[in-house]
Order: C-alpha cells, then sequence, then structure tokens
C-alpha cells in the first residue's frame, strides 16, 4: 500500500468535503489492501490535517474535526487594512455582474432600456425598505429586483463584510479551516466577500447558503462558485428553501461561522421571539467554539431591534461578543440603543455610476458604510473583560440616578462616532448595565490630551472617564457625563 498515495487523495478530498467515505479515496489510488487495515495505517497522521475517522461495517467515515483558530500576522493584517481603505467591488466580481446581467436580460448591461427598468427596481425596494414594524416583508421575487440589489444594495454590504472578517482575524474568531452558513444570503454577498477577504488570510472556508428566492439563488450559482474558483474557498450546497423552516443538519459538519447579514429585518411577519428563536434553533448547529455574526443597517428601528434580540439571545444562554462590553455583572436596560460602526466610502463601481447619469443620480448613489452589528457565541468568550483599576471607586451606569450634579468616574465602551455639534462632541457611551442612554460630553474647547484620547477612540474601545460630572436631560431621559477642565480620561 502507497500510504502517501493516500494521505495525498485524502488531503485533496478535505479540502472540498467535511465527509466523505474512504472507499472513495481508494478509487482514485488504485490501492487493493483491506479498507480497515488502510485506515489504521493512515488514522495516525488525519489529526495533523484535522479529520477523524470511524469505521462503518464495511467502510470508514472520514470528517472533519475542529480546526484552531486563526489570527493574521501583523504584516497580513496590514496588507488586508490597506485594501479596505480605497475598496470597491474587485474588476473581475463586477465583470461577472456584467455578464449575469448579459445573460438574464439578452442585451449589454449598460443598455438604456435595461438600466432604465433597474432604477424602477431601486427605487421599488428603497420604498420598501422604509417600512417599518411588523408585517414589512421584503421579498425578490422578478429578475429586476435582483439586478436592482446587486445595483445598489450589494456593493455596500460586500464591503462591509469585509470589515467584519478584518475585525474577526484580528480578534482570533476565524479558524484554520472553517464550516460557515450565511443564513439568507441573496446572491451570495457575504460568501463573495468571505472569498475576497480569504485573499489576505491564510485560511480556508466551505460556505454553505441558504436562500429562498429563486432569483437570488440563479445569480448566486452564477456569481459565486465563479468568483471562487483558484481561491481558499469551496462552495457547498446551496439550499433554495426558507430560513424559517430550514434544517441545519443537512449541513454535514458542524459550523464554524454562522451569517444573518442584513436578513433578520426583511421578517416583519416575525414577532422579535420568534426571530430569537430562529438563530437559538439554528445555533444548534453551531460548534461550541463557533461564532454568530448578526448584522443590521444603521437606522434606528433597524439598529434597535438588533440590540433588544441579541439582550433575548442573552437571556437564552448565548453570549455577547462583542460591542456590548463586559464590565460589570448584570443586564442591560435601555429600551432604545441606537448605535452603529461607520468605515470609509466605497468606490463606486461601473453599474452604479451608469445608473447615476441621470437627472435624480442622488437615488442610484450607494456609497456610506454604516450598520449596526454584534457578534454572538455559544462559550462565554467575550470581547475583552477589563480589570478594574484599584485606585478609584469606579460607578456602573445603572447608577448614575444617584449622583446628579456630582463628580464621579466611570468605565465604559464607547459605540458611536461624534454626534455632537460645533459647541460639543457627543459620544454614546456603555458599560452593559444601564437603564436610561448615557453620552459622554466633551467640550470642544478642551482640545487636550484627555480630548483627543476621546475623539480618537475606536468603536468599542474602553475608557476610564475620571471626575465627569453627572447630568439628567429630561428631553431625551438619558444621562449626560460632562468632561470637565479638571476630568481625566484613560485608555484600558
Amino acid at each position: 500500500m502507497n500510504t502517501e498515495a493516500v494521505l495525498s487523495e485524502i488531503r485533496a478530498y478535505a479540502e472540498k468535503r467535511p465527509l466523505f467515505l474512504l472507499s472513495e479515496v481508494l478509487k482514485n489510488t488504485g490501492t487493493a489492501s483491506e479498507i480497515h487495515e488502510i485506515l489504521s495505517a493512515v488514522r495516525p497522521y488525519l489529526v495533523g490535517m484535522y479529520l477523524g475517522a470511524r469505521k462503518t461495517p464495511d467502510d470508514a467515515e472520514v470528517f472533519w474535526i475542529t480546526a484552531p483558530s486563526y489570527r493574521p500576522g501583523k504584516s497580513e493584517s496590514e496588507r488586508f487594512e490597506k485594501s479596505l481603505q480605497d475598496a470597491g467591488v474587485p474588476g473581475p466580481l463586477n465583470h461577472l455582474i456584467e455578464d449575469y446581467i448579459r445573460k438574464k436580460t439578452g442585451k449589454r448591461w449598460d443598455d438604456p432600456q435595461v438600466l432604465e427598468r433597474i432604477r424602477g427596481a431601486v427605487v421599488a425596494q428603497k420604498d420598501s425598505y422604509w417600512k417599518e414594524g411588523e408585517g414589512r416583508v421584503i421579498r425578490y421575487i422578478k429578475g429586476y429586483s435582483v439586478l436592482g440589489y446587486l445595483a445598489y444594495q450589494f456593493p455596500v454590504y460586500f464591503v462591509q463584510f469585509q470589515h467584519v472578517m478584518k475585525y474577526l482575524a484580528d480578534e482570533g474568531l476565524l479558524k484554520q479551516r472553517m464550516v460557515v452558513l450565511d443564513a439568507g444570503t441573496g446572491p451570495g454577498t457575504v460568501p463573495l466577500a468571505i472569498i475576497e477577504s480569504l485573499r489576505y488570510l491564510r485560511c480556508s472556508a466551505l460556505i454553505y447558503g441558504v436562500e429562498q428566492s429563486e432569483e437570488h439563488a440563479e445569480a448566486y450559482s452564477m456569481l459565486v462558485p465563479a468568483y471562487a474558483e483558484g481561491g481558499k474557498t469551496v462552495v457547498g450546497d446551496l439550499f433554495n428553501e426558507d430560513i424559517i423552516t430550514f434544517d441545519p443538519s443537512q449541513i454535514p459538519a458542524t459550523i464554524d461561522l454562522m451569517v444573518f447579514s442584513n436578513v433578520l429585518n426583511e421578517l416583519g411577519d416575525l414577532t422579535p421571539d420568534k426571530r430569537a428563536d430562529l438563530v437559538l434553533r439554528l445555533s444548534e448547529a453551531l460548534a461550541e467554539d463557533g461564532t454568530i455574526v448578526l448584522l443590521e443597517p444603521a437606522d434606528l428601528a433597524n439598529s434597535t431591534m438588533l440590540r433588544q434580540l441579541s439582550l433575548l439571545l442573552k437571556r437564552h444562554g448565548l453570549t455577547i461578543y462583542s460591542p456590548c462590553p463586559s464590565i460589570w455583572r448584570g443586564r442591560c436596560k435601555v429600551k432604545r440603543c441606537w448605535s452603529f460602526v461607520e468605515y470609509p466610502e466605497i468606490q463606486r463601481p461601473p453599474l452604479m455610476k451608469k445608473l447615476m447619469n441621470c437627472k435624480e443620480s442622488y437615488r442610484y448613489d450607494n456609497t456610506d458604510i454604516k450598520f449596526t452589528y454584534v457578534i454572538i457565541r455559544k462559550d462565554e468568550r467575550v470581547c475583552c473583560r477589563v480589570s478594574i483599576p484599584k485606585d478609584r471607586n469606579y460607578f456602573r451606569l445603572s447608577s448614575m440616578g444617584e449622583y446628579v450634579g456630582e463628580k464621579t468616574d466611570v468605565i465604559v465602551s464607547v459605540i458611536s462616532g461624534d454626534l455632537g455639534n460645533p459647541k460639543n462632541a457627543i459620544y454614546r457611551i456603555c458599560d452593559g448595565t444601564g437603564r436610561k442612554e448615557t453620552y459622554a460630553i466633551l467640550p470642544r474647547i478642551y482640545a487636550d490630551k484627555s480630548g483627543l484620547l476621546l475623539k480618537n477612540a475606536s468603536y468599542g474601545d474602553l475608557l476610564a472617564l475620571n471626575g465627569v460630572k453627572v447630568m439628567y436631560n429630561p428631553d431625551h431621559d438619558a444621562y449626560n457625563l460632562l468632561i470637565t477642565r479638571t476630568a481625566s480620561i484613560q485608555y484600558l
């Protein structure tokens, strides 16, 4: 028996499939030995390939086992970061989308009639997105609705998820080899972003998608496999099903990364509890050290919906990894938590530029990246646990009502950019215990070192605010922590 040949073939199978029979491998090697004898010979080498094996009555199954977590080196991270500074849809992917439009319409992608119909689809979709509340259900039925999505929403969402991948990689939440499930994948926005991201990272992925819309599924089948060719992403099955009834046991491996990107807000006929039940049910297929990513638009309704959903998931035993800080024990009771992250604008793809070549060009211009996210874990791992400095007595935001008019010390996470005005910089802050919205107020005249620390803080950074004055704002039923001239700020 040529053990090296068998192991080489096993490695080739494992790059594409999380579960396969040893007999399938042996057909390609011409090995005539008894299967269980071969299994005994190769088993010592399987662990090094993150593979396990088990005997069946007349065969043996080889399957993926959990791969170690992955964190990029400094040069990798910097190269990935640089690619996102002026990001857009890469040329080869633009060509695939343009070719899909041509095949779908039978005309050039930039044919005036095609462009006008895409404009109509974009306007119709935007009208649907602005509807709020229960009963808000968005469906992609006609071909041009998918083309409108590819032209308007897709470019931002594509780059947006690359930023998420960068964050996950830097946090060590990716794995050397991982199984991904994208629930409500549309035309494959998240898989395409993962394919692009893995060009900068030394890890690989096997991706499965779930998509109810046949039109979106058709676009997925034409875009995702073609863009994955030659890369480190293997495209698994696309399940043309409703995520509400999807059975994750159809996937022959535990899931390492599960994504709900801009999809839960489209299920307006589900109550918050039903949305939580959906995520919880699918999370049963998640690896114990797996990660769930929930993304929604940055508007008030969708952002607050996601925050409420994350708290429901926490009450059912899941862990909020980020952005909610884990400073104190306790439960956040803020009713309206509106916070989101922002990244630089994307570059407009050719299709978007063509759509904008009309009288109302602003209708088809979409380059801002603003979104709300929550990272969920099954284990109790969180983004950061802070050691409370012992030189001061720090107080929870839940107790701010006791200190109105007084100065106090708090440890908080910055969860917004500057929301202020010419007079004051204003930042939304949180420590995971609040009962009312709380803001840090920095008069712009205090442009000293402490002020710069707050100004330069990134979304989710932990800061100690020392000697801040507590004020109550009755107009917004919120607390303002005023950073006076004698206050100080420090990073933790």
